[in-house]
């Protein structure tokens, strides 16, 4: 029946909404009962509960850095191209995902130890984000990880990295005396 419905002019078939007399069949005669109630076994009900979730969806997504509207004045962990670590909470945003972070602290990790350097307002150009995720406040941390002083991470730090550039001396010596060479690549295309 809803295949054979003449549809009078100026009046849009989409909202579904049914007036009595106004819908005509394709003899003319005027239509006094629904015949959108059940369209291949979908009620009316059903459809504009669909519609609604579809409508709703749409508004709840926002395309970009719009999205990290949301996320401001919540505390987040951010990534760095260059390896750092920044712990703090996001005051501000552009359409470049340049990023200001308020309270903020540069975590250093050596082995099962970390370290907080105060660092305060922070600018963050948006190219450098590698990682960007909230930080649950009210969660409980579980962590393993040994919290120490800024002296002693740093220190732990200075002795990791001479450890790494032993180990690449030795490894580049090794690749020479046989006739192998390593070009020296830019440290911020590694990540």
């Amino acid at each position: 029946a809803a295949a054979s419905l003449a549809v009078p002019k100026g009046l849009k078939n989409v909202n579904r909404k049914f007036i009595p007399g106004v819908y005509k069949d394709t003899s003319g005669a005027p239509l006094e009962s629904n015949p959108f109630r059940n369209i291949n076994g979908v009620t009316l009900d059903k459809l504009k509960i669909h519609e609604a979730k579809n409508q709703q969806h749409k508004m709840n997504y926002v395309p970009g850095t719009a999205s990290l509207i949301d996320d401001i004045d919540k505390k987040h962990l951010v990534l760095l191209r260059d390896g750092r670590t920044l712990i703090g909470y996001l005051r501000s945003i552009d359409q470049f995902a340049n990023l200001v972070f308020h309270q903020t602290v540069e975590r250093i990790h050596v082995g099962k130890k970390f370290g907080d350097i105060p660092r305060g307002i922070f600018i963050v150009r948006g190219e450098n984000v590698v990682l960007l995720g909230e930080i649950d406040v009210e969660k409980p941390c579980d962590t393993v990880l040994q919290q120490v002083s800024i002296e002693e991470i740093l220190e732990e730090q200075r002795l990791q990295q001479q450890a790494k550039q032993e180990t690449e001396k030795v490894k580049t010596a090794a690749l020479k005396d046989r006739g192998l060479s390593i070009p020296k690549a830019d440290n911020l295309d590694e990540y």
